[in-house]
């Protein structure tokens, strides 16, 4: 009797690993990809058109400041999710819609109480710290 009571423990490294590249590709590559991109259009259109001026960095910094309020609520939400209610694991939720196929109600209301939970994680993040 000596199971963990969390799953993932049984997890190897490498699939952690890929799995949390799988789920934060947005924030470890896009985003700052996207930031790359904002500034290299302002260089370039700085050089076609010297009259921009310096106010363009203060829009970038405005889209800086949004992108990290912007994961300051999506880490809020998954800190909410996962310490003050349960967040289900990848192979529990599968097992579940599985369950939903086969016609299983009480799969239906878990998945659905998981997902307002998260509507109401994202909405309550959101509000805190946009206000």
């Amino acid at each position: 009797m000596n199971e963990s009571a969390n799953p993932q423990t049984e997890i190897p490294l490498r699939v952690r690993v890929w799995e949390f590249w799988r789920r934060n590709q947005l924030l470890l590559l896009v985003m700052p990809l996207t930031l790359l991109f904002l500034f290299s259009t302002y260089i370039v259109l700085k050089s076609i058109d010297p009259r921009i001026g310096v106010e363009g960095f203060g829009d970038l910094f405005g889209y800086l400041v949004n992108a990290v309020r912007l994961v300051l609520i999506l880490f809020a939400a998954w800190w909410m999710k996962k310490w003050m209610w349960f967040d289900l694991h990848d192979r529990t939720e599968l097992d579940l819609f599985e369950a939903m196929k086969a016609g299983d109600r009480n799969a239906h209301w878990i998945v659905l109480r998981d997902r307002l939970e998260w509507v109401a994680a994202l909405a309550f993040a959101t509000y805190w710290f946009t206000r």
